[in-house]
């Protein structure tokens, strides 16, 4: 998005030298954009009723309003463990965003040295100082034992990312994987945490032909877990494994859109119960119920 030279805006977040992110709602929706002084098909205008935005000259959103966010997500504090040297430090962040009043989820995530216990306390932590709020964790396949320890903790929802049940695109995104512990994983999650409240990454745009997309949307649907669909920015670097991937088009994101949205329909899914993670967030991607 090409902004104004010298754009500033206190919910940006500037890089320093012209060019930073924000994030921008309109109709209900709302994106994450990458801003710059001197190119973007997008350009940001203002007039007296707000900022509005053009496509290539011509009249494209009238009225955008940029949403705040203190951390990576609006309406949420991000923990990631790996960004805190202490238990008590990761409590004085949470109570500095949850005291803004707009704080709906905690969603954490581990750092690379981070462990089971280390999630567990800093989660339990949480949970007690704020009873109410959702809490959410993205996270590998896990057993039983270890969701049921995370649940006792006090954590609502739960994130693991199967990227696709397709086998051959499956095995170019988890080198040494097992599909069937994600998805035993994740079948088991839907029984601990609750319909609706486990979601699944699955990537579109790697080459995977429509009914192999439906399928894959089917098949975490049909156990109760939610999908978050999501494109894949380093396509390139999959095609030693895939061969040629034709680049995915606007019009078929929006038909896969369709189609996961019919799905989850036709399971009793719907992603309004998620209240952490991405499909709370919707800075990223469009989220079924949410932004259609």
């Amino acid at each position: 998005m090409k902004v104004p030279q010298g754009f500033d805006h206190p919910y940006a977040d500037p890089k320093g030298d012209g060019t930073g992110s924000i994030i921008a709602s309109f109709g209900g929706t709302r994106f994450r954009m990458r801003y710059s002084p001197d190119k973007g098909e997008l350009e940001l205008c203002s007039g007296p009723e707000g900022y509005y935005l053009t496509r290539n000259g011509e009249p494209f959103i009238d009225r955008i309003e940029f949403v705040q966010a203190f951390c990576h997500s609006p309406e949420q504090a991000n923990v990631n463990l790996g960004k805190f040297s202490s238990v008590e430090e990761i409590l004085a962040y949470v109570d500095r965003i949850v005291s803004t009043g707009t704080v709906k989820g905690i969603p954490v995530s581990l750092g690379p040295d981070s462990t089971l216990d280390d999630c567990i306390e800093v989660i339990g932590k949480i949970r007690s100082r704020y009873p109410t709020i959702p809490i959410g964790l993205s996270y590998g396949a896990a057993d039983r034992e270890t969701m049921m320890a995370l649940k006792n903790a006090g954590l609502t929802e739960f994130k693991v990312s199967v990227g696709s049940t397709v086998p051959r695109i499956f095995d170019a995104l988890h080198e040494n994987g097992d599909m069937q512990s994600i998805m035993r994983c994740l079948e088991e999650a839907v029984d601990i945490f609750g319909k609706g409240k486990v979601c699944s990454g699955l990537f579109a745009g790697l080459g995977e032909t429509d009914d192999e997309m439906e399928k894959s949307i089917r098949d975490l649907s049909s156990i109760g877990v939610l999908t978050d669909l999501k494109v894949k920015k380093n396509r390139k670097a999959f095609e030693e494994k895939l061969g040629r991937i034709e680049p995915l088009s606007v019009e078929r994101l929006s038909m896969l859109g369709r189609v996961l949205k019919d799905i989850e329909a036709e399971y009793g899914l719907d992603p309004r119960t998620m209240d952490t993670l991405c499909l709370a967030c919707r800075c990223c991607n469009l989220v079924a119920f949410r932004d259609y």
